[in-house]
């Protein structure tokens, strides 16, 4: 039962947080999706973002890691994000469990092609779900001299594996185009229901437009989804070049519609549900986004809020809410003081053992 109704409240919020806007009427000089095409634009400089997820825990089978002195659950996770350059940028991730104070999940540098992960936090941090594998973990990783931090060439690996490794500036010039023209799309969907309130643009959902808002969700999907896939495949040839094994196949990928047009069908379908979720559950979701400064040292806001989402369900219910706070500054910033020193290289180990399991060889020949 708890996990049908926590399936149940994840479906709601995925069909309801890119939706509908309340607040000023007024003519406004952007929009919440405009505002988040200028956010996603901003290459360097750092980016905090908290992700919250709470949940009443009267249903048995909690971990009781999770679980606050209220008794209820809690789980928060931070993200901490620093880009000096398109090929030099470092994300610490950490946690926060139940009652418990932020923990350190761990550290991932990318320094041109090579990849640097901090496994000792991973580690410890799994020690405090559950300290008796730990050990062991510890056994495997010192047979492979791993004590702290790994380092992975993904130059060497892409060639070992017949492929060539991408340019970093290309995927992102690539990615950015892409991602403007969704927020292009949502905003034409959605432009009678967006809004503003003070210096924030905001989107939200309730009971009183969710008719409205679906339907908006449902006609973005109608007239957008099947140009986005191909617009996502294009973006991937063009980064591998029209040549390669990923060009050709995701080449052919864009002669058949079909499972995105069931994607379609089963949204249309379920069109009344998703409503009637929305409604039922007493839902306010809420999106609120800011950008102030001009371009080379904006800082940006981006808020949501889903407030208390109550499902019900053969007669029991299961409360919960899910935030997200984000925070972006543009600035010059240098990542050299994360870049480990002493990070054990897997990448001929990986490689070698790839070779001898024949992955490696069966992907070339692909």
């Amino acid at each position: 039962m708890k996990r049908k109704m926590m399936s149940v409240m994840m479906i709601l919020i995925m069909a309801v947080t890119l939706l509908s806007g309340c607040g000023s009427k007024e003519e406004n000089n952007s929009t919440f999706f405009q505002e988040a095409k200028k956010l996603s634009n901003i290459k360097n400089g750092t980016e905090t973002v908290e992700i919250g997820y709470m949940l009443d825990s009267d249903l048995p089978g909690f971990p009781k890691q999770l679980l606050t002195e209220d008794g209820k659950a809690d789980l928060k996770i931070k993200m901490e994000a620093t880009a000096e350059s398109e090929t030099k940028q470092a994300i610490k991730i950490s946690a926060k469990l139940g009652k418990n104070e932020y923990q350190n999940v761990t550290t991932v540098v990318m320094n041109g092609s090579t990849l640097y992960l901090d496994v000792r936090s991973i580690v410890d941090f799994v020690g405090t779900i559950d300290e008796s594998i730990v050990s062991d973990i510890e056994t495997i990783l010192g047979q492979m001299g791993i004590t702290g931090t790994i380092s992975l060439d993904l130059k060497k690996f892409a060639e070992a594996s017949g492929q060539n490794l991408p340019e970093f500036g290309k995927f992102k010039t690539e990615s950015t185009k892409l991602t403007d023209d969704i927020l292009n799309k949502l905003d034409q969907s959605f432009k009678d229901i967006q809004g503003k309130d003070g210096d924030s643009y905001t989107v939200s959902v309730n009971e009183k437009n969710a008719d409205q808002a679906v339907d908006a969700l449902v006609s973005f999907c109608e007239q957008n989804l099947e140009s986005i896939f191909d617009e996502s495949l294009d973006c991937l040839i063009a980064l591998y070049g029209e040549d390669s094994q990923v060009g050709q196949q995701r080449q052919s990928m864009k002669q058949d519609h079909s499972d995105v047009k069931d994607a379609v069908q089963k949204i249309k379908t379920n069109r009344d549900s998703m409503v009637n979720a929305v409604k039922d559950s007493k839902a306010d979701i809420v999106g609120k986004i800011s950008i102030a400064g001009d371009e080379g040292e904006r800082e940006g806001t981006l808020t949501f809020d889903t407030g208390d989402i109550t499902i019900e369900q053969d007669g029991d219910s299961i409360t919960g809410n899910i935030t997200l706070d984000a925070a972006v500054k543009e600035e010059s910033v240098q990542i050299d003081q994360l870049i480990p020193e002493d990070a054990a290289d897997l990448t001929t180990l990986l490689i070698t053992y790839m070779n001898q399991m024949g992955i490696l060889n069966s992907q070339s020949n692909e």
